[in-house]
């Protein structure tokens, strides 16, 4: 377990979260909250989530424009870094957050 005063600064909790929470960040690292237009569009052509069949809660729109509930495409997302759907590569869309996790996994690579 992680012993408080092994946490000096923002850097670490950061890394922490990261490499423990990994469902923390991909709906804001991959994608986006759905906007009304995009729904009623993936309303018109297939209603339900993909992933689990179901209404979508709390969409979230790839690059590729496939939408999924937050929670699917988050757990999708831990094993695998394409599109469910059409198989396209999902790339990070925030270079912050992005370095971020590929500096974490540089510097513990067992943690990640």
């Amino acid at each position: 377990m992680i012993d408080d005063k092994e946490i000096d600064d923002y850097d670490d909790v950061m890394l922490i979260i990261f490499n423990f929470s990994p469902h923390f960040t991909n709906y804001q690292e991959y994608g986006h909250y759905s906007t009304a237009q995009e729904l009623q569009r993936c309303r018109d052509n297939t209603p339900d989530c993909p992933v689990c069949y179901d209404n979508h809660v709390k969409p979230v729109t790839l690059d590729c424009q496939h939408i999924f509930c937050e929670v699917c495409i988050s757990e999708w997302l831990d094993k695998e870094k394409t599109c469910p759907v059409c198989r396209s590569e999902v790339r990070s869309t925030s270079p912050i957050l992005s370095s971020m996790r590929e500096a974490s996994a540089a510097s513990y690579p067992l943690l990640v």
